[in-house]
Order: C-alpha cells, then sequence, then structure tokens
C-alpha cells in the first residue's frame, strides 16, 4: 500500500445486493507477512455500486517500506449481505 494510496476492488454483487451490505472488514497484511491488521489502523474503506475503494492515510501505518510490495495479495475483504 506504500506505493499508491488507493486502490478500487470489484465485489461482484447485483444492483440490488450491493445495498444489502451490513458489514465490512478489511485486514492488511505486511511484506514480511508477519502482522495482519485492520485498514481501520490507518485508513478507510467505502463501497459503491461495482466495488469496495480502500484508501490509507498519508504517513499513516501502510504509508511504509514494509507495506510496499505488490507481487502478493495484500489482504482481505470481507463483507455481509442480503443476497437477492
Amino acid at each position: 500500500m506504500d506505493v499508491a494510496g488507493s486502490i478500487s476492488v470489484s465485489h461482484g454483487l447485483s444492483a440490488t445486493e450491493w445495498v444489502t451490505i451490513r458489514n465490512i472488514e478489511v485486514s492488511i497484511r505486511n511484506d514480511a507477512d508477519t502482522i495482519l491488521q485492520p485498514l481501520t489502523n490507518s485508513g478507510l474503506v467505502a463501497v459503491g455500486n461495482v466495488g469496495f475503494s480502500l484508501q490509507r492515510d498519508a504517513s499513516g501505518v501502510f504509508d511504509s517500506a514494509a507495506y510496499a510490495n505488490t507481487s502478493y495479495n495484500r489482504g482481505f475483504i470481507a463483507f455481509t449481505y442480503i443476497p437477492d
């Protein structure tokens, strides 16, 4: 996350399902794969009709060399919604 301040991730929900999202949890792991922490420690997540928008705080926890590698899955998004 050190490379870019924000990213969008598609959720794949329908036009009626995405508005039923009730809970979102985002966990981010460091490059060494030794720490997994919630994005709420130093960022925010928003949801729209196409996907999630994740943003890290400038000069926050995720704005460091420990979060610079982009060659693997950086973390996880878990959410609950009411399906059609």
